[in-house]
């Protein structure tokens, strides 16, 4: 499949063919990874992490401790 670029703002870009964006379940707004390759420009898809998956892998291993920093001095406490 040939694609032309195209100026796009101050970029370049290309629009990516629905054929494509419905196979992989792309949407305006998807995230996508771009990186440079032996053989060109790769693009995939990539899967955000929930916060709540995030949080599962905090440990007390990986935790960090409580810093105090002094008596509160504005309004830090309602």
């Amino acid at each position: 499949m040939t694609i032309k670029v195209q100026k796009i703002g101050n970029s370049l870009g290309v629009h990516l063919p629905k054929k494509i964006t419905d196979l992989l379940s792309l949407t305006k707004g998807s995230i996508v990874e771009i990186e440079q390759s032996e053989n060109g420009i790769l693009i995939k898809p990539t899967q955000i992490e929930s916060l709540e998956s995030l949080l599962s892998q905090i440990t007390p291993e990986n935790s960090h401790t409580l810093v105090e920093h002094g008596d509160s001095v504005g309004k830090e406490i309602i």
